[in-house]
């Protein structure tokens, strides 16, 4: 609810009607997201960015909250310190890419702390990202484009998809700097220990290859089907 674009009373809302005028201070969870969010935007040399709102908006996407422009793009214009963010210049976030992951991450640490000794194995399913305690040797199913699903093993705790499912060919992402929309010819999915790094580095592997360095950095595996 916090990090939600559609909510005109969320705090992302506040944030991004307020943060080009004055300094915002952010609660933990959302302080926690928007620096992770920047962390990857910096391993990935701006692919990965929660200022293309306004690429989204455009296309109908999401609703059209501000009339930013095209130049209105660019992650290096947010400035997070401790808990508290301002814009360089007028800037719309939109957290879609990312905070689906944090709330799969948060969701099964409380199971985890509230079952302590008794929970042998759980799950969290969000729809495209899901999140295992006791993962080693269980598989999930996976939608391809075509709507086929494929049986592959976890190879983490936590895997994100991403893909054209609903849309066919089409796509959600979009580059930040070409401003083109990934080319969605299969399903993408990263494994990793987090499901927030898992679900931001699905848009990474929509845009970029497999190989970028980022994938190595942050321990994740990337597969395609």
């Amino acid at each position: 609810h916090k990090m939600s674009f559609h909510d005109p009373l969320s705090e992302l809302s506040a944030i991004n009607k307020e943060a080009f005028n004055k300094s915002i201070k952010l609660s933990d969870m959302t302080t926690d997201v928007i620096g992770f969010a920047l962390k990857l935007s910096t391993l990935t040399d701006g692919v990965f960015d929660i200022t293309t709102a306004p690429l989204l908006m455009q296309n109908d996407q999401i609703p059209k909250h501000t009339d930013l422009q095209m130049n209105n793009i660019g992650f290096k214009d947010i400035t997070l310190e401790e808990n508290y963010i301002q814009f360089k210049k007028p800037l719309t976030l939109d957290l879609g890419g990312i905070a689906k992951g944090y709330a799969v991450d948060k969701a099964l640490e409380i199971i985890q702390n509230t079952i302590t000794g008794k929970l042998q194995q759980a799950y969290v399913n969000a729809g495209g990202d899901l999140k295992y305690f006791n993962w080693q040797n269980e598989n999930v199913l996976i939608p391809t484009v075509d709507k086929v699903t494929s049986l592959v093993k976890m190879l983490n705790a936590s895997v994100a998809t991403s893909s054209s499912y609903y849309k066919y060919r089409c796509s959600d992402i979009y580059h930040p700097l070409t401003r083109q929309p990934a080319n969605f010819e299969k399903t993408v999915s990263v494994f990793s220990e987090s499901c927030m790094q898992a679900d931001g580095l699905t848009k990474v592997a929509a845009l970029l290859s497999s190989t970028h360095p980022v994938f190595k950095q942050l321990n994740a595996l990337v597969l395609y089907t």
